[in-house]
């Protein structure tokens, strides 16, 4: 029995010995694996380049079913795929002892500010002697200096509410290559209202086909309309450049910019006998005031206030004012040849002009549908 317990420990021992030494030889295959990169020393943002990626095996064992991953850092893409892809894997079949084994991916820095972005690659094999999996990684900064295409966004500051403005969309192709298939979106808020462009959109009102760029080109696109929204609200306005590489479309440039609508300066308030919201009856008689005030520092000189009447329950023929009627439209006008004051409005000086007319004493009913 004693014999017996001796054996088994000598086949013990022998098989941890075994073990180790196995253990060692595959850790020096681990150690045997090399990543190496071959990369721009700068590349410029919309820009397409090349990453050679090599895998070594300086070991003494076939590495089997070596498979490359890389994976992209934000603000990167693999030219032909989707900007979000950030991930892809080549399978490198096996790389014998000594051999070396290159993989080329065609990249693409999306629009963004000059920085550094690292790339990773992981390569994962498995040896003949063991069937674990084993892993290595490596990464290499890439440095993006630079933008291919300059693109500016410029509008107001500041506008009132209702005013027409241009906005201007600029762009020049400073990169080393032609540009091709290129588009400009605009992302405009809900309140804005498109009058005209030059030139004009090719879809809707939002979206223009430049085409092809050729390097050291430029152009703009002026953009007109109108904001109507409450004092001191901020507006944000995007737009957006892309270019086509390999059948897709990536984004060469983004800009944004907000728009103040800062408060009139005139205020105008106007109420119907003393009320803002009264409501009138046939045969009433409504005096109307509207109220202005200069809001600014500086004086307004031959100021003209106006008011025109829609409906059909106004008897014209008694309005009572010092106002000028133009009866093409019903409307009244006051300036300084038939009021005092409005030669100069001075700063925070404050006018008032009346109007007084009376309601039909019946409803105007001439088809079924008026009543």
């Amino acid at each position: 029995m004693k014999a017996s317990f001796i054996i088994l420990g000598s086949i013990l021992v022998i098989g941890l010995i075994g073990g180790g030494i196995f253990l060692l030889r595959e850790g020096k295959s681990i150690a045997g694996l090399s990543i190496d990169f071959s990369v721009p020393d700068r590349v410029l943002a919309g820009e397409p380049f090349s990453l050679e990626v090599q895998v070594g095996n300086s070991s003494d064992h076939v590495l089997q079913n070596v498979v490359l991953t890389i994976e992209l850092p934000a603000g990167m893409a693999f030219i032909g795929s989707p900007e979000e892809k950030i991930v892809t894997s080549k399978s490198l079949g096996d790389v014998g002892i000594g051999s070396l084994a290159r993989e080329t991916f065609q990249l693409i820095a999306l629009a963004s500010e000059n920085m550094v972005k690292p790339v990773t690659a992981s390569v994962t094999y498995r040896t003949a002697s063991l069937q674990a999996e084993f892993e290595k990684h490596a990464s290499r900064d890439i440095a993006v200096q630079g933008e291919s295409i300059l693109f500016d966004l410029s509008i107001p500051e500041k506008i009132f509410t209702g005013e027409t403005f241009t906005a201007k969309l600029s762009y020049k192709n400073t990169g080393t290559i032609d540009l091709e298939n290129l588009e400009l979106k605009m992302d405009f808020p809900p309140s804005y209202t498109f009058t005209s462009a030059t030139p004009a959109p090719d879809i809707g009102n939002t979206l223009w086909q430049i085409g092809n760029l050729r390097k050291g080109s430029e152009g703009a696109i002026e953009i007109k309309g109108s904001m109507v929204g409450p004092d001191n609200a901020f507006f944000e306005f995007k737009s957006e450049l892309t270019s086509e590489f390999g059948g897709r479309s990536y984004t060469m440039g983004e800009k944004t910019g907000s728009i103040l609508i800062q408060p009139s300066s005139l205020s105008v308030a106007l109420t119907a006998n003393g009320s803002s919201d009264m409501v009138a009856h046939p045969g009433d008689t409504i005096t109307y005031a509207i109220r202005f005030s200069n809001d600014t520092d500086i004086g307004f000189k031959d100021v003209v206030a106006r008011a025109r009447l829609v409906g059909e329950m106004f008897d014209m023929s008694s309005v009572s004012s010092n106002a000028s009627l133009r009866a093409v439209d019903n409307t009244l006008i006051w300036n300084a040849a038939n009021t005092t004051g409005l030669q100069l409005l001075s700063p925070n000086e404050e006018r008032t002009v009346t109007f007084t007319i009376k309601v039909k004493k019946q409803y105007l009913i001439k088809k079924l549908s008026d009543k």
